[in-house]
């Protein structure tokens, strides 16, 4: 930990030193010339209900009243959950909202006087590919609800020649999203 610590702080100080010397005129830049060590608070992260379930992710599903059980279950490569006495149901693509409305009504309709209760318990992690004017650019893996500030924040932020107006977010392929980070902020 000390060593970790060390290094952070030895990289701020080179991030502060190289701004001193270049000093930017790009407004926004300095918004990364600190490293941070973690994405994920120390305690359990707040999700969303906007949060969109996908493979990796694991829900915990408590039941009260004629039944009483919890357990928790990964979602498949299939974008199922295998629900208990009900079967399969496929949640992948759905938010946590209607994932939860979801379990529910299929609950609800399969057993008298039982309430279902869903809750996402871990998120899975995912790889993004960063390219362009960062200053590493590269292959990082990040939580699942991370954003765009936070993955160029990984990779070190916008370089000199870059621009924090027209950022390119792909994804599966298809034509990207252009991002101005001085709207997002």
């Amino acid at each position: 930990m000390v060593v970790k610590e060390g290094f952070i702080k030895s990289w701020e100080k080179f991030k502060k030193q190289e701004y001193l010397t270049n000093k930017s005129e790009s407004y926004g830049l300095n918004l990364f010339n600190t490293m941070q060590s973690s994405f994920m608070p120390l305690n359990e992260p707040n999700f969303g209900n906007n949060y969109v379930l996908d493979y990796g992710d694991f829900i915990n599903v408590e039941l009260f009243g004629t039944e009483n059980l919890s357990y928790e279950v990964e979602i498949k490569r299939d974008g199922t959950v295998l629900i208990d006495k009900i079967g399969p149901v496929m949640v992948a693509g759905l938010n946590l909202e209607q994932a939860t409305k979801l379990v529910k009504r299929k609950y609800t309709e399969t057993f008298i006087g039982v309430q279902a209760f869903i809750t996402l318990s871990q998120i899975r992690d995912i790889n993004v590919l960063i390219t362009g004017n960062v200053s590493f650019p590269g292959i990082y893996t990040l939580s699942g609800n991370s954003n765009i500030l936070q993955a160029l924040n990984m990779a070190g932020g916008i370089n000199e020649i870059g621009s924090l107006r027209e950022i390119t977010l792909k994804r599966n392929n298809q034509n990207g999203q252009i991002v101005d980070l001085y709207q997002a902020l």
